[in-house]
């Protein structure tokens, strides 16, 4: 269920939460790679930084990212919008929002300067037609 068309989703998302996009790929399960994410915050920051799987963090079903960054060996610009769906129909848990993004962005992050998650910044919608909310990804180096 998505909230009403005149609610505007959350200006950031998981602001606080440290990652690494470069990170290692073969996460059996979803919650091999929540582990992980909290192992993260523990190595990083010596607590769980907020880091609460299981909260719903987003109550729409469609979400659209942008990312980009310098590709380090032929020296141009990774530009790529993805989409991905919940796996729930009340909409992203922090969890299935990660895993999701990590799964699409780790082979590109790989070879680009900036890997480190940063948050999500509202961009637009949800859209009228699609349901689709929009945000850039926020990476550092």
């Amino acid at each position: 269920m998505s909230p009403p068309a005149t609610e505007t989703p959350p200006k950031m998302l998981l602001g606080q939460l440290c990652w690494s996009f470069a990170a290692r790929t073969d996460y059996a399960t979803p919650e091999d790679f929540g582990a992980a994410v909290l192992q993260y915050q523990m190595d990083i920051v010596q607590h769980s930084n907020g880091w609460e799987p299981d909260a719903m963090i987003l109550p729409y079903c469609r979400f659209r990212f942008h990312w980009e960054g310098l590709h380090r060996q032929e020296n141009e610009m990774i530009d790529k919008n993805n989409i991905v769906e919940s796996s729930s129909s009340k909409g992203f848990t922090a969890l299935d929002l990660m895993y999701k993004v990590h799964q699409i962005m780790v082979e590109d992050c790989r070879l680009m300067d900036h890997c480190f998650f940063e948050g999500f910044d509202y961009v637009k919608g949800p859209d009228k037609n699609t349901g689709i909310v929009e945000y850039g990804v926020s990476q550092g180096s």
